[in-house]
């Protein structure tokens, strides 16, 4: 182990952020736009609308868009946007990570030999997208004018999301909570196989209570641990100052969500595993790669490929990714992919619930 564990460190950071093997780390940008533009009306009702000629060259840069700047590689994605107002909400939540307003005389300054200015918004805190995005724009605008029109300038707008910079403290935060909840699952799944192991379970049996009850009271009791670990952690987090922009409350349905799957989890294992040595080994079989890949030291956009795919497998990181993206962007359990995540881990959790007292009447509380 003295030599084998620091050659696993050296190996797995190495893949995981360097460029040796995978050529560093993949970094999909987003970016919005606002198209303005009123647009020039000629006769016969002929409209033209140079803005939108804009948008559509930026939306042709997104499909052959593959830039690398060495240590990254990055893709580019186009979302579009009615008013600046949706794009902000947007940014704020995490959706983009910068948008481009497109003015309202856009077309009537280019028309009439006159320059302007596109507008490109964006958090400068975040210097590796940013300067990105900001290059993307100043060559998108020196394309367009070298089709003989007058030059389109870029006037940069800094859009920070209520706080700067981050910590390493305030990026981790949300990953220790559901380190935390990992332990869980393996004590869900000790507890439930020591009881099977000495014989406690068939005492119950005795009592007349269903399997269905027996295993969702060990659930109950096994959540409210979860709950009141998680909420410590939590409650200690905020406590050293981490970052908190979103909603609170919103936060901690996001953490109950992730106790309920890891302990659901835990107990599914417990069924298959005979003892608690067993039951021990199996959970940490499935823990470990949820601690290297699972967004809890990191975001899972700082992975390299195929790490980056593996990790946005599980369904905690998941969890942790859309808790980190309340406390560090403001984003909301109610956009799309909030809700997407919600009801994932909540449905995962019922699913397992069920299988595990199906199979405890099939396997543990056969009739006799």
């Amino acid at each position: 182990s003295t030599l084998l564990v620091p050659l696993f460190l050296v190996l797995f950071y190495g893949f995981m952020f360097g460029k040796v093997f995978f050529g560093g780390t993949e970094i999909t940008l987003n970016i919005g736009v606002v198209n303005l533009d009123q647009g020039v009306q000629f006769a016969g009702n002929f409209t033209l609308n140079l803005g939108e000629y804009f948008k559509a060259m930026l939306l042709n840069t997104s499909k052959t868009f593959n830039e690398t700047d060495g240590r990254s590689r990055f893709t580019l994605k186009v979302f579009n946007y009615s008013t600046i107002e949706n794009a902000t909400r947007a940014f704020e939540n995490g959706t983009i990570d910068g948008f481009i307003v497109i003015p309202e005389n856009f077309t009537l300054c280019l028309i009439s030999n006159e320059s302007i200015s596109i507008y490109a918004y964006g958090d400068p805190s975040d210097y590796v997208k940013y300067s990105t995005f900001t290059s993307i724009c100043r060559e998108l605008a020196i394309s367009f004018s070298l089709r003989g029109r007058p030059i389109v300038g870029v006037e940069e707008k800094s859009l920070t999301i209520k706080r700067k910079t981050f910590t390493y403290f305030d990026i981790s935060a949300p990953g220790m909570i559901l380190f935390g909840l990992l332990f869980v699952t393996t004590s869900s799944a000790h507890v439930f196989a020591s009881e099977r192991e000495h014989k406690l379970i068939d005492r119950i049996v005795m009592s007349g209570l269903s399997p269905s009850e027996i295993i969702l009271g060990a659930f109950i009791a096994m959540f409210a641990v979860a709950f009141l670990q998680s909420m410590l952690c939590f409650s200690a987090a905020l406590t050293l100052k981490a970052c908190m922009v979103g909603s609170i409350p919103e936060a901690i349905v996001v953490i109950l969500c992730m106790a309920m799957f890891q302990v659901a989890l835990g107990l599914l294992v417990s069924i298959y595993a005979k003892n608690t040595k067993t039951a021990e080994n199996i959970a940490w079989m499935i823990v470990a790669p949820i601690m290297f890949l699972g967004g809890i030291w990191w975001p899972i956009e700082w992975m390299a490929e195929p790490f980056k795919t593996i990790g946005k497998v599980f369904p905690p990181s998941m969890g942790c990714e859309l808790l980190r993206a309340i406390m560090l962007k403001g984003a909301t359990i109610f956009s799309e992919k909030g809700l997407i995540t919600i009801t994932s881990l909540i449905a995962l959790s019922i699913a397992m619930l069920i299988a595990e007292i199906y199979l405890a009447k099939k396997h543990i509380f056969k009739p006799r």
